[in-house]
């Protein structure tokens, strides 16, 4: 009986300290301060962030630093910055953008967490940018560099503008969303404020 309890009392002990001093090595909590996520992720949501490192996959919601790249993000010293965006393509991939439909490796990808607003123009959503309005030619993604956007694709700065980014930018992978139980969809936000946040 002795020998049981000492040993729940290791257990319990051994839980403590991992909960203490290992989790936060692995585990990192954050909050989102974007619209470009939505309606996957709210601006407000509490997020839990796998700092593991591993390789990137397509459809990956990563947390990325921003370098001076990233602009209006990155380029300030001082100032540490995280942002979230999806995988979308991954070293050796053809990729490009026609008309809103984006293709990877020559067939169109299903995309059922994208959302668009009712002004959304799919003649002028192409990558890479040409002379024309259509993209026609594919864009191989580089060895150690990732095509990332994100799913709120009007209200999104993202490697349309910055072009592929760097494995080494990628600092967590999305664990688990702690959206308020109260509401099941992001709240409704005054026109004016839609660009505001990227």
């Amino acid at each position: 009986m002795l020998l049981r309890t000492n040993k729940t009392r290791l257990i319990v002990m051994l839980f403590f300290v991992c909960v203490i001093f290992v989790a936060p090595i692995v585990v990192e909590p954050m909050r989102v301060s974007s619209y470009s996520m939505e309606s996957t992720l709210c601006d407000g949501d509490l997020i839990l962030v796998s700092k593991i490192a591993r390789q990137p996959k397509r459809g990956d919601i990563v947390v990325l630093h921003a370098g001076p790249e990233m602009a209006p993000f990155g380029g300030h010293e001082n100032v540490e910055r995280m942002i979230v965006k999806r995988v979308v393509a991954i070293p050796g991939d053809t990729f490009h953008i026609t008309r809103g439909v984006v293709f990877v490796n020559g067939d169109p990808i299903k995309e059922p967490y994208v959302r668009h607003s009712t002004i959304y123009n799919p003649s002028t959503d192409f990558w890479p940018k040409t002379l024309v309005t259509v993209a026609t030619n594919d864009f191989v993604i580089p060895q150690g560099d990732l095509f990332v956007m994100g799913d709120n694709r009007e209200q999104s700065l993202d490697s349309r503008v910055w072009g592929p980014i760097s494995e080494e930018d990628i600092t967590g992978y999305l664990l688990l969303s702690l959206r308020d139980f109260k509401r099941s969809r992001c709240k409704i936000r005054p026109p004016s404020t839609e660009t505001s946040k990227n």
